[in-house]
């Protein structure tokens, strides 16, 4: 039987290995954080889930040292209400270690979600994001225990943020009744509206259509 000796080479590392152009940002490694006025209501299952932001572990920048240690951007983070999700949770389960190491073809890698998908073609990257997997992560969060979910006083303060909106927008539409574009935006927030209210969905795709149909009158 033939020995192996060494460590195995990773795709990353290979220099057959596909490489991001020049043309894309280089991004440093990151977190993900949550905080608890952070929440958005998802109409397709009627769900809150949180809106997450990204704590860049770049030298220097934000609290980071020079060294890359990250201690005094933790305390700053954490003092300011976020909550760190650390990629070696072992709740997240399927979404452990949730970013991919990238290299570039000018040397160095790109730290990216793993619900991004990037093809390389002619030089030029494109992206295409995992939005069902996306969903699935941050719904993950809360029915794991990482994340608390969305409060009932962040839940009202939303939902009146989105009724001001709406109140808002067709006020602006009934000044301009013949802006279709406007109609469409007023509608869908009208709709999503309903959706936070626990109204029905009929009623959310009358207003829909009844949009729809104004602006192709115009």
């Amino acid at each position: 039987m033939t020995q192996v000796i060494g460590e195995q080479v990773l795709q990353a590392e290979r220099h057959d290995a596909l490489k991001l152009p020049r043309s894309v940002k280089k991004r440093p490694p990151f977190l993900y954080k949550s905080h608890p006025l952070r929440f958005s209501f998802y109409a397709k299952t009627g769900e809150w889930l949180p809106d997450l932001a990204k704590m860049w572990i770049d030298p220097g920048v934000d609290g980071v040292a020079d060294s890359g240690d990250i201690t005094i951007a933790l305390a700053g983070n954490t003092s300011r209400g976020w909550q760190i999700i650390q990629p070696s949770d072992e709740r997240l389960g399927e979404f452990k270690n949730y970013s991919q190491k990238l290299p570039h073809i000018s040397g160095g890698h790109s730290h990216i979600p793993i619900f991004m998908g990037i093809d390389v073609e002619a030089g030029r990257a494109f992206i295409t994001p995992d939005t069902d997997r996306w969903v699935a992560f941050r719904r993950h969060l809360i029915a794991s225990g990482i994340v608390p979910p969305c409060s009932e006083n962040i839940r009202n303060l939303k939902t009146r943020e989105q009724r001001a909106l709406c109140e808002r927008l067709e006020g602006r539409q009934s000044n301009s009744p013949n802006n279709a574009a406007l109609a469409r935006r007023s509608a869908k927030a009208r709709a999503l509206l309903d959706a936070m209210e626990g109204k029905t969905k009929t009623k959310a795709k009358r207003a829909t259509k009844k949009a729809e149909a104004a602006a192709d009158v115009t």
